[in-house]
């Protein structure tokens, strides 16, 4: 069973650094959430969002994206209302690449 699971690790890990096409499809089709500079946090796909005690908030006509404010302005916690352009709200994280 490790072996099997070393394996599949390691077809994944060979999709994903070479990038092809069937790669990127195959990624770009998972739940994610998209860090925007300057702005929120984008959820995209259908990933429940829940409160502290797990009660799950209603997002109305969501189709398959949200949009999580990060500058802390909002007057619709925790969603964006587009404040953090007012504001000059100023982020550009990057993750770290394996060079």
């Amino acid at each position: 069973m490790k072996a099997a699971r070393r394996c599949l690790d390691t077809i994944c890990e060979a999709l994903l650094e070479k990038a092809s096409y069937v790669a990127k499809d195959v990624v770009m089709s998972l739940n994610y959430i998209r860090v925007r500079d300057h702005g929120p946090l984008v959820i995209e796909g259908e990933i429940p969002i829940l409160d502290a005690e797990g009660n799950r908030f209603q997002c109305g006509n969501r189709k398959s994206k949200v949009a999580l404010c990060r500058c802390g302005q909002t007057s619709q916690r925790p969603f964006c209302d587009g404040r953090h352009r007012e504001i000059a709200f100023s982020a550009e994280e990057r993750a770290a690449t394996s060079d």
